[in-house]
């Protein structure tokens, strides 16, 4: 029985699709371009040539996303390349294009290493291995073992980063891939220099310099690190020389945060050398550097939400258009079924006329009185809608105005409640602290004992002024939504645990409903990430585009279920759905948490 649903599986095994080649070459052409050469100018061409080819749709989307998102990657622009990436891969995956889902996850996997995200990389190096190991001596195996060893070297794992290298320098021999041998002389060299022995490295870049004569990227960053060894060994004009050559090569190639290291070691050597009123040049171009890198990454970051917003868009607007054809779809068919009703209900019809003829004035007068009767109860019904749609707007007016109603009672019950807390439970927590204060102690065990409480009554009244401060903020009545967020995460970092960044482009204040309700819900939203998230890293940003505000929060733990651990609570859904009229979205994508928050800008 195996045997035989294994033969069926054969004999409908979908075949590659035929244009896959095709892309392939374009894809192979682009990657070329862009490691050897760095040339950006050429790879557009080709994006654009695969654009406007007669691909097939889904091969096309596949070749056009993954070639946007390598070129993004090559330029640094990670975040932006990401996005990219993962598109292609989905289409890959459903044209079941195993060249394709290695090289898109082999692009993810090194721009989630040169994000940090090491754990990430290591499952992409994973699912890239996994769809290229079939062909043993292929040129792409090695260079992603290669790859895979730098997630090792860059956690400081040299033993199996070695082991990586070695690997796929094994590989590289076998293949004739001349590239992955010097590849592998880099990286020892580096795994040299983190063990400082200079030498060492040294005579490996040489043997790395030899094999990728006349290829300016990979040069560029071999003479980067060979200036590093000459300046731990003290060899100052040799590492100048080499950090200089350096520079030129990675200029070209567009690639910032390499060029600000080398222009930091060259700041080093400098000061080393006693020329330090010789580094405003340098100076001023590393402060250009760093501001180009801070400005792509927020224009990447802007550009990438406005993408993820767009590509959703359209994503409604398909599932609309499938729903209209499946309506119109059925309004054919009704139609097809009324018209063959109508025909027979016709027919039957002539014939009993023709056999009641003497009845026909009957029938008439009866026809007649329905009719009247039809026009009365239209106007019936015409009087009702008017009353029934005067009633709904007297209830959304009142509606309105108990929620407004509300909303003021809970202000001023936090108000009552915030004051009460300081000014009598803490006032009662001061006077058992003073009280306490003007006990003397009779022994070593008393006064440890004493110590003790009044550090729970100096923990219990931080608690009560944390309480009665974040039940209603002075903050926020006074100078807005974004000081008071500042704030709290100015104390939420008091935890060195997890780091809370909060970035704001918000020009003008919200209302206070609004301010109050968004305060609300993202101080929740935040203490629950405290809770159960078990990363290090949370992102907390508000921008205002156009006649709208949106809130994207991210954070790098486990993955958190809106509903069960009440990431999603009803209450946060209460306050941005039904009171400020938004939308609240949760995705989790590679070790990542995401929630968007969508308001109308309500301008104070």
């Amino acid at each position: 029985m195996n045997l035989l649903l294994g033969v069926l599986s054969l004999l409908f095994v979908l075949p590659a699709h035929p244009d896959l080649s095709k892309a392939r070459a374009i894809y192979d052409s682009t990657e070329v371009a862009l490691a050897n050469r760095g040339d950006y100018k050429k790879a557009e061409a080709l994006l654009d040539q695969a654009q406007k080819s007669s691909l097939a749709t889904d091969v096309k989307m596949m070749l056009t996303f993954g070639l946007r998102g390598q070129i993004e990657g090559y330029r640094s622009n990670y975040f932006n390349s990401d996005f990219y990436l993962f598109e292609a891969l989905k289409y890959a995956e459903k044209l079941n294009a195993e060249y394709f889902i290695s090289e898109i996850a082999h692009a993810l996997a090194i721009n989630k290493r040169q994000e940090g995200d090491l754990n990430a990389a290591a499952a992409y190096y994973d699912k890239a291995i996994e769809n290229a190991e079939k062909d043993q001596k292929s040129p792409r195996l090695a260079l992603m073992y290669n790859n895979y060893g730098l997630v090792y070297l860059h956690k400081a794992s040299l033993d199996s980063a070695e082991m990586m290298f070695r690997k796929s320098y094994d590989l590289s021999k076998d293949a004739g891939y001349r590239s992955g041998e010097g590849y592998f002389f880099s990286n020892m060299g580096s795994i040299r220099l983190k063990q400082k022995k200079y030498q060492e490295a040294l005579s490996f870049f040489e043997k790395g310099m030899e094999v990728f004569s006349g290829v300016n990227g990979p040069q560029a960053l071999l003479k980067k690190e060979m200036a590093e060894c000459y300046f731990a060994l003290g060899q100052m004009k040799d590492a100048e020389q080499k950090i200089s050559e350096a520079i030129e090569g990675i200029r070209h190639f567009e690639n910032k945060k390499e060029l600000r290291d080398c222009y930091q070691l060259k700041l080093d050597i400098y000061e080393a050398t006693g020329r330090g009123n010789a580094t405003a040049p340098i100076l001023k171009d590393l402060l250009r550097v760093e501001q180009e890198i801070a400005k792509q990454d927020q224009d990447v970051r802007l550009k990438s939400a406005e993408y993820g917003y767009l590509l959703n868009l359209q994503e409604e607007q398909n599932r609309s258009q499938q729903l209209e054809i499946e309506v119109q779809k059925q309004r054919n068919l009704a139609l097809v079924l009324g018209g063959a009703l109508v025909t027979v209900l016709t027919i039957i019809f002539i014939i009993l006329f023709l056999y009641t003829r003497s009845k026909s004035m009957t029938i008439r007068r009866q026809a007649e009185e329905l009719d009247k009767f039809n026009q009365i109860l239209e106007v019936r019904i015409a009087e009702r809608t008017a009353e029934l749609s005067k009633a709904n707007t007297a209830l959304a007016l009142k509606n309105k105005e108990i929620s407004q109603a509300l909303l003021e009672g809970k202000l001023l019950e936090r108000k009552r409640l915030a004051n009460d807390l300081h000014d009598n439970l803490g006032g009662l927590i001061s006077a058992v602290k003073w009280s306490f204060a003007a006990f003397t102690p009779q022994s070593e065990k008393e006064k440890e004992i004493l110590e003790k409480i009044e550090g729970m009554l100096g923990d219990a009244y931080s608690s009560v002024r944390y309480l009665s401060h974040n039940l209603l903020p002075k903050d926020l009545e006074e100078q807005g939504l974004v000081i008071s967020l500042e704030r709290f995460i100015d104390r939420l970092n008091d935890n060195p645990r997890i780091l809370f960044t909060f970035k704001s482009t918000l020009n003008q204040r919200l209302n206070p409903d609004a301010d109050f309700e968004l305060y609300g819900a993202l101080m929740e939203l935040l203490t629950n990430i405290t809770k159960y998230c078990d990363g290090d890293r949370v992102e907390l940003s508000i921008t205002e585009v156009a006649d709208r505000v949106e809130v994207h929060l991210m954070d790098n733990g486990n993955e958190i279920k809106m509903e069960g651990q009440g990431l999603g609570s009803s209450s946060v859904r209460e306050r941005i759905e039904t009171r400020l009229k938004g939308t609240l979205a949760f995705r989790y994508e590679e070790g990542h948490n995401y929630i968007k928050i969508t308001i109308p800008h309500t301008k104070s």
